[in-house]
């Protein structure tokens, strides 16, 4: 019984698949109307060269014809790509329409009814090199904190690679910022140029290293004299906790305007009203 059974599903099966086939053969000798991808091909002819707009690879193409020949043009079977050849740095306004003629005769037993894309640009850009100065700066997280010294940089060059549209854009110093420092004392950490880089240039090299020393801040009060000692102020300032205090004798009463040193910062100045010169 059950050997039966088979042979009768087998018997099904095959009609089925027969009928499918016949179906599929005669539908393919009618004529139908739809849609087709062509392909496109960008030959740049120089090392010193690239292409830098977007460009459709394929463009699609409404046509009218047998299964058979619409099948075939599915499948890339019987007709070439459209070239670009491109040997200078220019832009290039195309219009589809002047593929039509190509197109025709390529697919040449179907009708080409319009082309879905109606015009784009072929831009193609030197390939140029320029070196770019690096420059460190440190986010400091910490409210009683501060960085010394400008941040040493190994290298402190590089040289960046690409097309000159996005070359061009590029300045020739780049700062390289190194963010939620949380601990005091003296660092070294390596940072990736490429994640500063546009992903269409290329540094000479991926990793640089950057050292910084990270210290406390404190606030000081001091008393400065004027050049006769008939006044004095009081005054208060910020400062590393590893550097010594500010050498007031060397200033006047214009301190706000006489401090240079580098991370010494005058908070206020105040006239002490309870000093008394020698001479009263």
């Amino acid at each position: 019984m059950t050997i039966k059974n088979n042979k009768k599903f087998k018997v099904v099966v095959l009609c089925i698949v027969v009928a499918t086939t016949f179906w599929f053969f005669n539908a393919m000798n009618y004529r139908y109307t739809t849609n087709v991808r062509f392909p496109l091909k960008y030959n740049v002819r120089s090392n010193q060269l690239t292409l830098t707009s977007t460009v459709p690879k394929r463009i699609g193409i409404n046509v009218y014809g047998t299964g058979w020949d619409i099948l075939k043009a599915s499948l890339g079977i019987g007709y070439e790509a459209y070239y670009f050849n491109l040997d200078t740095e220019e832009e290039i306004d195309i219009k589809s329409s002047t593929l039509m003629p190509f197109i025709s005769k390529e697919l040449a037993k179907l009708k080409i009814n319009f082309i879905h894309e109606k015009n784009w640009k072929i831009r193609t850009d030197s390939i140029l090199t320029k070196k770019i100065n690096l420059i460190g700066t440190i986010d400091v997280q910490q409210e009683n904190s501060l960085s010394l010294y400008p941040p040493i940089i190994e290298p402190d060059s590089i040289y960046v690679t690409g097309p000159r549209l996005y070359l061009d854009s590029l300045d020739q110093k780049m700062v390289l910022k190194v963010n939620q420092i949380k601990k005091s004392g003296t660092q070294n950490l390596d940072l990736e140029i490429k994640n500063q880089l546009n992903p269409n240039l290329k540094s000479s090299i991926e990793i640089v290293k950057i050292k910084f020393t990270i210290d406390n801040k404190l606030e000081v009060y001091d008393l400065l004299y004027d050049e006769d000692s008939t006044s004095r102020q009081i005054i208060k300032y910020t400062k590393p906790a590893s550097y010594s205090n500010l050498n007031t004798e060397q200033l006047n009463t214009s301190i706000t305007e006489q401090v240079s040193p580098q991370f010494y910062t005058i908070i206020s100045t105040q006239l002490d009203t309870s000093y008394k010169s020698k001479d009263e």
